[in-house]
């Protein structure tokens, strides 16, 4: 007759097994640390990116306004650089500031251009925008 001995009860210390299962290099933290950064200036540089481009469309547009109304007959350089302005200063007022415009005639064709300011997310820089417009002056028959 044999028998059968019992199972001896094998015995773990709980914080050694637990430990040595989940314990991780931490790699991920790391990557995270590493990564942070960059993924940091793809946000705010695409935002930038859209503003500088949206204030240049604005300059462009003060320009065109001021084009627009110094060719109209009779032409007036003084009439475009007040429309010029004035643009600057109800629709852009709250996107670009500091905005010069310059008139220009040569010959037969106006050139407006306006610079200004653009605005941004970093505050040591000062993003300058420049938007030109041409138009031939307008002559009545």
């Amino acid at each position: 007759m044999t028998t059968i001995a019992p199972e001896p009860i094998r015995s773990r210390a709980p914080h050694t097994a637990r430990w040595r299962s989940d314990a991780g290099s931490g790699g991920t933290s790391l990557a995270f640390i590493l990564l942070m950064p960059a993924v940091l200036l793809l946000l705010f540089g695409g935002i930038q990116f859209g503003l500088h481009n949206y204030a240049r469309s604005l300059a462009v547009a003060a320009a065109q306004a001021g084009a627009r109304a110094a060719t109209a007959a009779p032409a007036s350089t003084q009439r475009g650089q007040d429309a010029a302005e004035d643009f600057l200063t109800h629709q852009a007022a709250t996107t670009l500031t500091a905005g010069t415009v310059t008139v220009q005639q040569d010959g037969d064709t106006i050139t407006v251009t306006v610079s200004a300011d653009a605005p941004t997310l970093v505050p040591l820089t000062h993003p300058r925008v420049v938007g030109q417009a041409a138009a031939v002056i307008e002559r009545l028959p």
